[in-house]
């Protein structure tokens, strides 16, 4: 295309065109990352790297996330709308989303994996997000947040990655066994060195997701990255 006389920009938006058209599920795909250690973990509350988040980002979802032209989307959550003053956000959760062992997702859910952010004494990397937060409720299947003050950037904030749903049972929250709803089921995790997963046959989106199964090796050197995907 660029010798033809197409400019990157067009030749990039040709090509995303023609992949997405030809799109298709299955197949096992093999992903080398610049990064990985041994004290990766699975937790929520810990930053990680990039390795550790594009696992957790494999298998958890959010209530929102961004779109790559920078559009705030739905995931758990189908809906949200903020008060006059913007210091109440409303967000409904949607309907028949599971997690991989079969538990329905709830309200709880969502309220109790976002606390283990909150708290002036908590040390979650995601506490200074969370710290907006004055009160969560629920009712039915809406999730009513109220802030310390204004903020019209609130949803954005549930964007980040800290804000991964896990499955809570009595105030409980499983965040290291890697059960979420995202699009793959962890299947064998050793960190620093290699994560598995397959495709989760419940997962609620049909545009996400579209290997039957990934592994993710922590390759941090270059020469042996550029080596590995040659071969």
């Amino acid at each position: 295309s660029v010798a033809a006389g197409v400019t990157i920009a067009a030749a990039s938006a040709i090509w995303s065109d023609a992949a997405r058209a030809q799109a298709q599920h299955g197949g096992h795909a093999i992903f080398g990352v610049g990064h990985g250690a041994t004290s990766d973990t699975l937790s929520v509350t810990a930053a990680g790297n990039p390795y550790i988040q594009l696992l957790r980002a494999s298998i958890r979802n959010k209530l929102v996330e961004v779109a790559p032209n920078g559009e705030l989307v739905p995931d758990l959550a189908t809906e949200w709308e903020g008060s006059a003053d913007a210091t109440r956000w409303t967000f409904v959760l949607r309907d028949g989303v599971e997690f991989h062992n079969g538990k329905p997702l709830t309200t709880q859910d969502v309220i109790d994996s976002i606390n283990l952010h909150r708290g002036e004494n908590n040390d979650s990397a995601g506490n200074a997000f969370a710290s907006a937060i004055a009160d969560m409720t629920a009712d039915g299947n809406t999730i009513v947040f109220t802030l310390n003050q204004p903020n019209a950037d609130f949803p954005y904030y549930l964007s980040t990655y800290f804000f991964q749903i896990c499955p809570s049972e009595d105030g409980e929250v499983d965040q290291m066994s890697g059960i979420g709803t995202g699009p793959y089921t962890l299947q064998g995790f050793d960190p620093g060195v290699q994560s598995s997963a397959s495709k989760f046959a419940n997962y609620f989106r049909d545009d996400d997701g579209y290997f039957e199964s990934i592994e993710l090796l922590a390759v941090l050197d270059t020469a042996a990255r550029s080596n590995a995907l040659i071969s």
